[in-house]
């Protein structure tokens, strides 16, 4: 064959070449989501353009959604079939995968058996022994289920020879391989990082669930400095801080689920977030940014100032699940549990139990991320402070029945107050403090009406005196709270975890400031919380509502 007509069958052989391939693929686990089906697609879909694919994402998003019980954070879709098939006709794809067993999975899977269309799957969530370990239902039911899913597929595709022997035993066919790599972007031996810590070092990096038996991991007698903390932003934030300090920490995640309603963060506390390495944050963002206006005529000085500050509403429950997965990437070793009691060894070395599994860890420093629980406080019987009445906070959302656009406002009532911020043109989140004894109506302020269920938690304004100790510090609500009146809470406990952090670092490398620094870190606790406090008696005391405080508490802060 000679050289110009091998050229010309190139030139056909590429003329003839379609560049991209139009694949759809349909998920129930989407952002902001963090585990490991999610990683996955999103790393498929950002090298897709390189292998000649186009990829589109069928996804929760715009289908309305319950959550799941006993799975904090998650929550299913509930999709419908006219939704389904204008989404897939709109791909107009040339393959279609679907990824998970859920609702979506299931929709989709419906579309292309009544059209004849084929399909593939994959099998990557062990959904039976899931099942299983939160409910009562047998393995056995999911797994039949799953080869009644997955057999109407082309193929089903699994990560590795061991998996797909395994459902080949358990009856599964036309089974394939869609294996994994690495992110040498992400994941090189270039720059290790530094861990001076005893050796050897033992980790394990994945997703917190009490099906992944984290706890006979930490069951181990393993060698090497240990940090106890809890989770939320201030656990999560000391968490972080630790491990970059080159701390061995461990992250004791109670699991409990958080709240759903959103919480107005501002500004300066996503920067925060962003400074811990926490990326994404737009994905637990509910609404557009809006700003705070307060009238602070309670600040004694000046009685017309205007305080502004731009804000977002955040999902607590999201926000928590970015801070975890960013704990995890940090090399933290996260355990699903309660920690039951603590006491003290020879050498200054603390006996942790945990209430499940009974496991023991020891740790040269505590940090205290309990919350309102105040485990800590509780253990070494550290003096408290009561600053107001029995206070409860009830939240909701509400919708607006006047053609008006909403605006953030707080309103003052004879037994408490009010604080109403818009999610959406017609939407809104509330807020509203008074005490125990106090029975909040139905009605809202400005024609709004209250939607769907309300939460209701105490919020009785507590000091915890020696927040900080030689080998301990007490983080965000386990050093005391106010009510949500006092500020930007998520900020607080994102500073405060930070700075304990960076006190158990100092007393470990250094102990003879084994006193300074952790009187240095009570100092700023205290001077911050009786700041606000003050503030806010003041406020309370200029709009008659005195019977919220504890005068005497209020102007003799111990």
């Amino acid at each position: 064959m000679n050289e110009r007509r091998c050229q010309r069958i190139i030139n056909l052989s590429v003329n003839l070449w379609v560049p991209t391939m139009r694949i759809l693929i349909a998920t129930d686990a989407w952002h902001p989501q963090v585990n490991g089906v999610v990683r996955t697609l999103t790393s498929l879909a950002r090298s897709a353009s390189s292998l000649d694919g186009e990829i589109s994402f069928l996804t929760p998003d715009g289908f309305p959604s319950l959550g799941v019980p006993t799975y904090p954070g998650l929550r299913i879709a509930l999709p419908n079939r006219r939704e389904i098939a204008r989404r897939i006709e709109a791909a107009a794809p040339e393959a279609i995968h679907i990824a998970t067993e859920g609702p979506i999975g299931w929709a989709v899977r419906a579309y292309c058996r009544r059209r004849k269309l084929a399909f593939t799957t994959s099998y990557t969530t062990r959904f039976p022994e899931y099942v299983a370990v939160r409910t009562m239902i047998p393995a056995s039911f999911g797994y039949a289920l799953l080869r009644h899913f997955h057999a109407a597929a082309s193929m089903t595709m699994v990560a590795t020879a061991s998996l797909r022997q395994e459902l080949s035993e358990r009856g599964f066919r036309k089974l394939g391989f869609w294996t994994r790599g690495v992110d040498t972007q992400l994941f090189a031996p270039d720059h290790p990082a530094t861990l001076d810590l005893p050796r050897p070092i033992f980790m394990t990096m994945g997703r917190v669930a009490v099906e992944k038996n984290l706890e006979a991991f930490l069951a181990l007698d393993l060698p090497g400095t240990k940090v106890i903390v809890g989770d939320g932003p201030a656990g999560c934030a000391a968490a972080i801080t630790c491990a970059r300090l080159g701390l061995h920490t461990i992250l004791v995640s109670s699991g409990a689920p958080r709240s759903h309603f959103p919480e107005s963060v501002l500004a300066g506390g996503l920067d925060l977030v962003r400074l811990l390495g926490v990326k994404n944050l737009e994905t637990v963002c509910v609404g557009p940014t809006f700003t705070e206006v307060v009238q602070r005529d309670w600040v004694p000085d000046d009685h017309t100032a205007k305080m502004e500050w731009p804000a977002r509403h955040v999902r607590r429950d999201y926000l928590d699940s970015l801070l975890l997965d960013r704990a995890l990437a940090c090399g933290i070793s996260v355990v699903c549990g309660h920690a039951r009691s603590v006491k003290m060894e020879d050498g200054g070395i603390f006996r942790v139990e945990l209430a499940k599994g009974d496991i023991t860890v020891r740790a040269q420093f505590i940090i205290d991320a309990t919350g309102v629980a105040q485990w800590l406080r509780r253990q070494f019987k550290l003096p408290r402070q009561v600053l107001s009445a029995s206070l409860v906070c009830r939240r909701g959302f509400a919708r607006s029945g006047s053609s008006h656009g909403l605006a953030p406002r707080f309103y003052i009532e004879k037994d408490g107050w009010f604080w109403v911020a818009p999610t959406g043109p017609k939407t809104a989140v509330w807020t509203h403090v008074a005490t125990a004894r106090e029975r909040m109506s139905r009605s809202l302020p400005d024609e709004l009406v209250i939607e769907g269920k309300t939460e209701q938690v105490g919020r009785t304004w507590t000091l915890i005196e020696g927040v900080g100790g030689p080998n301990y510090t007490l983080t965000g609500d386990a050093g005391g709270h106010l009510d949500p009146g006092s500020g930007d809470g998520v900020t607080l406990a994102l500073q405060s975890g930070r700075n304990a952090a960076i006190t158990a670092a100092r007393i470990l490398r250094h102990p003879y400031l084994h006193r300074v620094a952790p009187a240095a870190y009570s100092e700023w606790w205290h001077h911050r919380m009786t700041t606000k406090a003050r503030t806010m008696a003041f406020f309370y005391a200029t709009h008659g509502l005195s019977k919220l405080m504890n005068p005497s508490a209020i102007s003799n802060p111990r």
